[in-house]
């Protein structure tokens, strides 16, 4: 499995029904809960293996730019709000406010972009 997801060397560590995952999304400065564990709720754990990245904030890295609700369709004449979250290089938050620009259609600086036309659209930050 893990060969088939591109890992050159991999471990894999089964914890069983007690194995949790917890992890933070670009600009995100709170971890969340990534998987389903099997009683509906983290388990408590005696034990753990943690991978952090250097204190930051550091210098803009990049945006991760999400639509609001996941939905990424839209039909000519409405809108969709667009959320771009400022990392650094280890992924922590960092400081700066988006700039938005598209090919096609009109997006606001407040992240509103309205489509014109069917067909794809890029929407750069």
């Amino acid at each position: 499995l893990m060969r088939r997801l591109g890992a050159y060397e991999a471990l894999n560590l089964d914890g069983g029904g007690s194995a949790t995952l917890l992890a933070a999304h670009p600009g995100a400065g709170a971890l969340t809960l990534e998987n389903s564990p099997s009683d509906g709720h983290p388990r408590p754990v005696p034990n753990g293996l943690v991978l952090t990245a250097p204190a930051g904030p550091g210098p803009l890295a990049g945006f991760d730019v999400q639509p609001a609700g996941g939905a990424t369709r839209l039909f000519p004449g409405l809108t969709r709000t667009l959320t771009a979250t400022p990392y650094d290089a280890t992924l922590a938050p960092a400081a700066a406010a988006p700039r938005w620009s598209t090919d096609r259609g009109r997006i606001g600086q407040d992240g509103v972009y309205r489509a014109d036309r069917p067909g794809p659209a890029v929407v750069r930050v």
